[in-house]
């Protein structure tokens, strides 16, 4: 590998060093080719045992001892802590060294360690932003399980940012590691890699996706630590507890707020020491002034619209059309819209349910129009139906009986008399019943939507 002088790292003018996070738990057998690789690209490295029970901490003692042309810094956890904790380790000691970006890398070999500088030279360019690699869905060997996760989780970040995130489980990212001074995130394991899209976003980071190539091994060769059922459970959790801190009008706290309370970082005292090897920028130009080698096509960057864009988003029907025609994964959140009026129609609320449904919609990026077609269902006759469906399904789960409507019949006495007498059951019955009909409501219309053409599979904003 060419030798270069490496830049001063106090005077570097445009403040960006990138390093590799790698962490790894038991992938023995590809993890030193990828650190291999990595090392070729010419980027410090920081690697995380995250606890690995297999031959990975004497690999990476041999490793070491041969000297890597890179500065190599590895910490070890104990015990398997997982991938989220594993990263944070390996982003805190980043910050400790003095790098302002964190490059992540899977070790289990099926991305390519090759790409790095296309990713970094996109961060460079975008330093304030959060960069996704995005694998595309056509690859032969894709699981079907990974293409489901995909798009819920797709679902859940667009409820939570109003964007469309292709991939938001691609371990090939670049963090802005000053996003940390302001976001916190709960979820361990897997869902903090979806978290964090959601609150960098709310933090005011756009969001870039970078084409990423991906590799799937035959069946029986791959060793994955996702645990399907478990991780998905949590997963789901995590995004309707975002969704629900999205209902709630309250500000989240802005990177720009902590720039201008900080304008000049100081340089940290315990920056690692530099090799005689400089970063290979993807463009060849001087540090700080890298451009892109990739076509512009492939630098997807996106941010949630504002102002009069946002409104129009929000409430014209010709959006709803183009989401309708532009995407698999746009074709769920668009049923998700659908499927929103059709849940609240099931809840004792009357004619405000349109008022209900206007604020969650907005709130949660629904097509205002699709969330009100939806809860029409509210109007006789089908509502009157639906209420006394879910007035007896919840009469019979509270009370063990079938309840009495003489005292109240819906339909023929106001909503509010009809509340008064089956309060609980109501909304119990409600509950359970909307939400059959909401995942019901996505189902069918997913299988409808399957008779449209869409554009392509990743659109570009529009």
């Amino acid at each position: 590998m060419s030798s270069l002088p490496a830049p001063p790292d106090s005077d570097d003018a445009s403040g960006f060093r990138p390093v590799v996070v790698a962490a790894t738990y038991n992938n023995a057998a590809t993890m030193i080719g990828i650190l291999e690789r990595i090392e070729r690209s010419g980027y410090d490295l920081i690697v995380v045992n995250d606890g690995a029970t297999d031959d990975t901490p004497k690999l990476l003692a041999e490793w070491r001892d041969r000297a890597p042309a890179v500065a190599v810094h590895v910490v070890t956890h104990e015990v398997n802590r997982g991938k989220a904790a594993a990263l944070h380790t390996g982003f805190a000691q980043a910050r400790a060294r003095g790098y302002t970006h964190a490059v992540t890398m899977d070790t289990d070999g099926q991305l390519e360690p090759e790409e790095i500088p296309r990713m970094v030279a996109a961060a460079e360019r975008l330093p304030r932003a959060l960069v996704l690699g995005r694998r595309s869905e056509k690859v032969p060997g894709l699981p079907r399980s990974n293409l489901v996760g995909w798009y819920t989780s797709g679902l859940g970040l667009w409820l939570e940012i109003g964007v469309v995130v292709n991939d938001s489980q691609c371990g090939l990212r670049v963090y802005p590691l000053e996003l940390f001074d302001v976001v916190r995130c709960w979820a361990g394991r897997f869902g903090f890699e979806a978290e964090i899209i959601a609150r960098a976003v709310w933090a005011g980071c756009p969001i870039a996706q970078v084409p990423a190539t991906c590799h799937y091994p035959p069946r029986g060769e791959h060793v994955s630590h996702l645990k399907p059922w478990r991780d998905g459970a949590k997963g789901f959790f995590m995004h309707w507890g975002l969704a629900l801190r999205r209902l709630v009008p309250w500000p989240e706290p802005k990177l720009s707020e902590v720039r201008a309370s900080h304008p000049e970082p100081q340089a940290l005292a315990c920056a690692a020491p530099r090799t005689d090897h400089a970063q290979p920028h993807a463009s060849g130009t001087q540090h700080g002034q890298a451009s892109l080698t990739m076509p512009p096509t492939q630098l997807d960057v996106r941010a949630p619209k504002r102002g009069r864009d946002a409104w129009l988003q929000w409430c014209n029907p010709l959006s709803l059309v183009r989401q309708i025609r532009s995407s698999r994964l746009e074709q769920l959140i668009a049923s998700a819209a659908f499927a929103h009026g059709v849940f609240m129609a099931f809840m004792p609320l009357g004619w405000f349910v349109f008022l209900v449904v206007a604020y969650g919609s907005r709130r949660l990026h629904h097509n205002l129009w699709a969330a009100w077609i939806g809860a029409c269902l509210t109007l006789a006759p089908v509502g009157p139906a639906l209420t006394k469906a879910a007035v007896t399904v919840g009469h019979l789960l509270t009370h063990a009986s079938l309840p009495d409507f003489t005292i109240a019949m819906p339909g023929v006495a106001p909503v509010t008399t009809v509340f008064a007498a089956f309060p609980v059951s109501w909304c119990v019955g409600g509950v359970l019943l909307g939400t059959v009909a909401h995942w019901l409501t996505i189902s069918i219309l997913m299988l409808a939507f399957r008779w449209i053409p869409v554009g392509q599979d990743h659109p570009l904003p529009r």
